[in-house]
């Protein structure tokens, strides 16, 4: 009895394990579930499907799990893990992942969550490739690339590159919704044409901030521990970001004088390549000292007597006048600064002109009396900035020095 009662028992027990575990003829395996004709293997669990573990501690490397695939013939392809994880509803509040991969407690400097290799056989390709859409899966290499991505890539955090940046690089554009706008910068039209100084002469500098979303007010970043996500502080970079004053130029503006400086985005937005901009600002300053020297005059003859005098200095005695522009005092200043200047008699008309630094004119004083004399300029229509100012005797530049207006 008690040997039927064990036999029993022994063959209930073999028909659940044989309800939860098949194996068809040609070697196929389901567990909990049906076979699937694609796949040698089908578990269709509720809970994590399948776990494994390499304990062993003999040999070189420790997988948890190797998958190896060998296409049959040409042109098929062959891949060595497929992971999808996605919603069935699209309003789904849940977060997706296709691979997770975490390592740690290694030797320091070696741990990798990801690694991928390309093959020593020399031939195009890339380790890693990203893509954006349910069906990129990849496109033809003409080099050899340890990664290679197809679309927008962004970096939050540093970026550390040791060799170089080939192609366009740009930046920010017109500022959008997430920044705050503030003119920085009016320019004046330019005193001259066909030159650099004068293209970029009428265009306005931007200020602004990045906009907090609601979820950077607390954290910026995500990281997974098994299945449970957790949000990390700002980094000390991020924080700086947010936090601190971002300038650029007007992209609509510069695309009137520059239009192959400005580039349109997928999204309709505007990028700047500000890279070769830096060519065109080389020239405008170049401009600008031609400009400046040109005023200026020959600084190695500061003073000029007057034109119709047959006699030498010691000639004429100490009261002689000499044609000369001083500097002004106070410099920097606010409101009012005196100028010194020394005008002969015979000296028909003379003038200080002030200028910005295009060569502008901004202002003109007349001189009407001669000799030694204090010229008293007036700044309430001038700007913060530095300008220059020069002494003009008889339709000529005598001098041209530098003040500098703060309020």
């Amino acid at each position: 009895m008690k040997k039927i009662i064990l036999a029993s028992v022994m063959m209930a027990i073999t028909n659940v394990s044989y309800a939860q575990l098949k194996v068809n003829s040609s070697g196929d395996v389901a567990i909990k579930g049906t076979y699937d004709s694609e796949f040698g293997c089908t578990i269709n669990s509720s809970k994590k499907p399948l776990r494994c573990y390499h304990s062993n501690g003999s040999g070189t490397w420790a997988t948890g799990v190797s998958a190896h695939a060998v296409p049959k013939s040409t042109g098929q392809m062959a891949v060595g893990v497929s992971a999808c994880a996605y919603n069935q509803s699209s309003g789904s509040s849940s977060k997706t992942f296709g691979v997770i991969g975490v390592a740690g407690f290694g030797s320091t400097g070696w741990n990798f969550g990801i690694l991928g290799l390309l093959h020593n056989d020399n031939r195009y390709g890339a380790a890693v490739y990203g893509g954006l859409g349910s069906s990129d899966y990849g496109q033809y290499m003409d080099k050899r690339y340890a990664g290679f991505f197809n679309g927008p890539v962004k970096v939050n955090g540093d970026l550390t590159v040791t060799g170089n940046i080939s192609g366009v690089v740009l930046g920010n554009g017109t500022t959008t919704g997430s920044m705050t706008e503030s003119t920085l910068i009016i320019p004046q039209k330019a005193a001259y044409s066909n030159s650099a100084t004068s293209m970029l002469h009428g265009l306005e500098a931007t200020s602004y901030y990045f906009a907090r979303s609601d979820r950077q007010q607390g954290s910026m970043n995500a990281q997974v521990s098994d299945t449970v996500v957790v949000e990390t502080p700002l980094t000390a970079m991020q924080e700086q970001v947010l936090t601190k004053q971002h300038h650029a130029l007007n992209a609509d503006q510069l695309e009137e004088v520059f239009p192959d400086l400005v580039y349109e985005n997928e999204d309709g937005s505007k990028s700047i390549n500000y890279v070769e901009m830096v060519p065109i600002l080389v020239q405008a300053i170049n401009e600008l000292s031609a400009k400046i020297e040109t005023l200026e005059g020959s600084e190695t003859k500061p003073k000029t007597r007057a034109a119709n005098s047959g006699k030498s200095v010691s000639e004429m005695g100490e009261n002689v006048t000499l044609l000369s522009l001083g500097e002004n005092k106070p410099n920097p200043f606010s409101n009012t600064t005196t100028i010194p200047v020394s005008i002969p008699e015979d000296v028909q008309k003379a003038f200080i002109y002030v200028y910005d630094l295009t060569g502008k004119k901004l202002q003109q004083v007349d001189i009407t009396t001669r000799g030694m004399q204090n010229i008293t300029l007036d700044a309430t229509a001038l700007t913060d900035g530095m300008y220059l100012y020069s002494l003009i005797a008889d339709g000529k530049v005598v001098q041209t020095r530098r003040m500098i207006v703060e309020k």
